[in-house]
């Protein structure tokens, strides 16, 4: 039976495939969320490059550095000088930066005289980045392809990815002018590096570290966005973070994909991709305001958790209570009431208490505890209906009259045979109760103002933050499926007999 348990545990990992892509489909129709402005880089870069450039699952024709670079040339190449389009190639040129150096440099004799010299003064921009010098050479159009050429014989060895490593490390450590000097000459080629090399910030030695570095990343990229000399472990935490988003989205520009990283990229370098990249990497990835989801959920979890567990448990004891008094006093009074008050407990929960619970949230003043009362009075009705309705036909079996004719107790009876058996029913309806009393909880939440996830799942649907509901539905994927797995472990435990038939299922399967 534990095997058996086990295997169905495992379903967990092609559940939460399934949901997770289904839910990115839906939610993939949303409004995308308004970034806050106060970074730039990621209000305008990565709504652009994530949620709009990109194709939803399978991107057939992923673009790298080396397909970039292609349109830019054919661009120049065609386009006449001052033409909108030559100014966005020449602007594209640009941004890519040193990246594109090992690419374009070896092979400027290849070209016409005429595209050497635009594609040299394109790099002007560069060339004040990297802080060349004498800068006047790079913007002369009659010695800027020499100044180039000589600029790449004699610091051509620098652009391997293990000397970019190298440097970076020697950066970060020492923290001089002259190393931040040849981390900056190498522009764009170096960014990979500095990514890879991002240290775990814990103390004002790695802070440190991680400001030199973001600084570098900060004057390629042009966005100003830092760690300031005082900033704290958080906010350093929180600028590394963005950046290390930014990354996600951009760093096929930067990059060549050739090989497994090719047929990679026809799953990562898409929306998709991008989503399950981040939550992987960056410990679930942020909400819409920027904010650490992982971190939020270490706050919050507690909350909802021991609220939505204390009302099932509740729901579930008062329901197996009632429902045995009930059938216990089959066609009396007591049974006729209870029955009328599941009815009534039925027609009015979960929408009309709510209902009623939002319109007087302005005047009310309750903790989790009044919350989770009001939750297990939504959800009373089911396990006394069901208590009663299994209790019922388990009293009125053959075996039930056997054990009575054998001399066994009313009590006896009722609670050792008649419970026992009508647990099995009931169990597998708790299986199936968090994920939908989680939704009552998220709604009671919200009325009461409480600390829990309720509040800043409503927020997300409201400004469509698909990070933070993708989480919300594998969360409750996972919590659905072990339910489920953990109801059929323990009804084996209390019926053998159906331990015997589920593992008989199994080897039938097999």
């Amino acid at each position: 039976m534990l095997r058996y348990a086990l295997r169905r545990m495992l379903w967990i990992l092609p559940s939460v495939l399934g949901v997770s892509l289904l839910a990115f489909y839906v939610l993939s129709f949303l409004p995308r969320p308004q970034v806050p402005p106060s970074h730039e880089h990621e209000a305008r870069d990565l709504e652009r490059r994530a949620y709009l450039q990109l194709p939803l699952f399978f991107n057939s024709a992923p673009q790298d550095l080396t397909a970039r670079l292609k349109a830019v040339l054919d661009e120049l190449a065609t386009q006449p000088a001052g033409s909108q389009r030559a100014l966005r190639a020449e602007k594209e040129f640009s941004r890519l930066g040193g990246a594109a150096l090992p690419l374009v440099l070896p092979r400027l004799d290849s070209f016409s005289p005429a595209l050497r010299r635009r594609i040299a003064l394109s790099f002007a921009p560069l060339a004040r980045r990297m802080k060349l010098r004498p800068l006047s050479d790079f913007r002369d159009p009659r010695s800027v392809v020499l100044s180039w050429q000589r600029f790449w014989q004699v610091h051509r060895v620098e652009f391997s990815r293990a000397q970019a490593d190298r440097i970076v490390k020697r950066y970060a450590r020492y923290g001089t002018d002259a190393r931040g000097d040849e981390a900056r000459r190498l522009d764009s080629f170096i960014l990979p590096s500095v990514f890879k090399q991002q240290p775990v910030i814990t103390d004002r030695a790695t802070v440190e570290q991680a400001r030199r570095l973001v600084d570098i990343v900060a004057d390629v990229t042009g966005h100003n966005d830092r760690v300031s000399r005082s900033a704290t472990v958080f906010e350093a935490r929180s600028c590394v973070g963005r950046w290390q988003r930014w990354w996600m989205a951009y760093q096929s520009d930067y990059l060549r994909l050739s090989g497994s990283s090719r047929v990679a990229a026809f799953v990562t370098e898409t929306r998709y991709g991008k989503w399950v990249l981040e939550a992987v990497a960056m410990q679930l990835g942020r909400d819409f305001r920027g904010r650490p989801i992982l971190e939020q959920w270490r706050v919050r979890l507690p909350v909802t958790l021991s609220m939505t567990a204390l009302a099932i448990l509740l729901a579930y004891l008062l329901g197996i209570l009632g429902g045995a008094l009930a059938a216990w006093h089959r066609g009396g009074a007591v049974d006729r009431a209870i029955e009328a008050g599941s009815l009534c407990l039925q027609l009015l929960t979960p929408v009309g208490l709510v209902a009623v619970v939002l319109l007087l949230a302005p005047a009310m003043e309750v903790g989790w505890l009044g919350a989770s009362l009001l939750l297990a009075l939504a959800l009373l009705a089911e396990p006394t209906r069901h208590t009663r309705d299994a209790l019922r036909t388990t009293l009125a079996s053959d075996y039930v009259e056997t054990a009575r004719a054998q001399g066994a107790g009313p009590w006896r009876v009722f609670i050792v045979h008649g419970l026992r058996r009508a647990a099995l029913p009931l169990l597998t309806r708790l299986s199936l109760e968090f994920p939908m009393a989680l939704t009552g909880c998220f709604v009671l939440e919200h009325a009461f103002g409480l600390p829990g996830l309720g509040e800043l799942t409503v927020s997300a649907v409201r400004q469509g933050d698909a990070s933070w509901l993708m989480t919300m539905a594998i969360f409750g994927t996972v919590c659905a499926a072990a339910s489920l797995s953990v109801a059929d472990g323990v009804q084996g435990i209390v019926d053998p007999r159906v331990g015997r038939i589920l593992m008989a299922a199994r080897r039938g399967r097999s």
